[in-house]
């Protein structure tokens, strides 16, 4: 649940649920972690008209759907229409409303269905109640375009997931965005026309918290976040659980970038462009590490370089060469260097006496690119210590180096 959590345990002597998870509350919404895909039976007495009531409080909700049937989003949700404030969202897994200006339930969320959790968030500082009616409803009636109550993309192995309101430049046209997250896709959302404004009500669906979020046209250009005037200036947008960037009268303005990494070829020589700027290296590095270090302490590290991998669109050509280089750099002090060894890098990081690592920063020199990148995120220094093995080498995300 929210705030509780149980664990199936299965030994000679027990087998049950054990955790701080005691009792499920039927008003809750509850998620489930299986090993596979699976149809869960739930037993229980019927709800009465004055159970289906749900308690909102300021913030973020977790509530179950208490009717037994399908209904649109505006009916499920009648009985709050009086306590609504504009910008209230409530959310799926996959898909995700937000209050209007007009009174109207606005996004990609456009049915409520039995045995489905919601997550609700309600703007307003005061707790409130909301009851579940039954009405007669449209879902069924003959004409409805169920088509958009199916979601573009779903990812089953999400834990959670955030919202974006967005838009396009109109010379964009109307076609869908795709959201990626480390590589991943985490997100593809059509285009809306609400009140004359077309929008893109997005719900990222990935467990790399932190990390980026990359946006690109289903044409597969890419897209960066414009900051605008009165405006918290995004930047670049991290997945974080629960956050909700845009409204519907300031949506999150995407507009187009060449901030991605791709390869020309001048005069029969590879060149990384970035950001509209070159990155070229025509020689080999010569990272050495000083012959009267002595170290007074030393980690190592197996390490697998894959840009083919990071980059499927632009380095899918990749290959590990023989005279690639790994190095290991705190600051501008290098602390050890390899070269590839079936595949993978053993590198041996010393430390030398009167330098004290906090952390640890990788430069990879690629020959076949005959370029620099640098790892996007350093690792801390602790002694003794391996990061990675020959079995599961450890796999660093790398940029070009600037």
């Amino acid at each position: 649940s929210e705030r509780q959590f149980s664990n199936f345990v299965e030994t000679d002597s027990t087998v049950g649920w054990r955790g701080t998870l005691l009792q499920i509350n039927y008003p809750s919404m509850y998620m489930m972690r299986v090993a596979e895909d699976r149809t869960l039976d739930v037993e229980g007495t019927p709800l009465t008209d004055e159970q289906r009531v749900v308690t909102l409080n300021n913030g973020w909700n977790c509530i179950a759907y208490l009717l037994d049937e399908p209904m649109p989003v505006r009916e499920a949700l009648a009985d709050y229409y009086d306590k609504a404030t504009i910008g209230d969202v409530v959310k799926s897994k996959d898909a995700v409303a937000v209050f209007s200006e007009n009174g109207k339930w606005e996004g990609s969320l456009q049915t409520m269905r039995p045995g489905q959790g919601y997550l609700f968030l309600r703007l307003a500082g005061e707790t409130t109640t909301m009851r579940y009616i039954l009405t007669p409803s449209g879902y069924n009636a003959p004409g409805r375009d169920r088509s958009k109550d199916m979601p573009l993309f779903t990812n089953p192995a999400a834990s959670a997931n955030m919202t974006l309101v967005a838009a396009l430049p109109e010379t964009e046209g109307l076609q869908e965005v795709e959201v990626y997250v480390q590589d991943e896709l985490a997100a593809v959302a059509a285009p809306q026309v609400i009140d004359g404004d077309t929008l893109y009500f997005i719900t990222v669906q990935s467990d790399h918290v932190g990390q980026p979020l990359t946006f690109r046209t289903a044409d597969g250009e890419y897209l960066t976040v414009q900051p605008q005037a009165d405006q918290m200036a995004y930047g670049q947008i991290a997945n974080e659980p629960n956050a909700h960037y845009g409204t519907l009268r300031k949506p999150v303005l995407l507009v187009p970038t060449t901030d991605k990494v791709y390869k020309i070829i001048e005069n029969n020589h590879i060149v990384i462009i970035k950001n509209n700027e070159k990155y070229d290296v025509t020689s080999r590095p010569t990272w050495t590490i000083a012959s009267d270090y002595d170290f007074a302490a030393s980690m190592t590290a197996v390490i697998k370089v894959d840009l083919a991998a990071q980059y499927p669109n632009s380095a899918a050509d990749f290959v590990l060469m023989d005279n690639d280089l790994l190095a290991a750099f705190s600051g501008e002090t290098c602390l050890g260097v390899a070269s590839p060894n079936e595949g993978v890098f053993y590198l041996y990081i010393g430390a030398p006496i009167g330098v004290t690592p906090i952390s640890v920063t990788l430069r990879y020199y690629s020959a076949h690119y005959k370029n620099l990148f640098e790892a996007k995120d350093a690792f801390p220094y602790v002694s003794d210590t391996q990061q990675g093995n020959a079995d599961e080498p450890f796999i660093p995300a790398f940029v070009c180096a600037p």
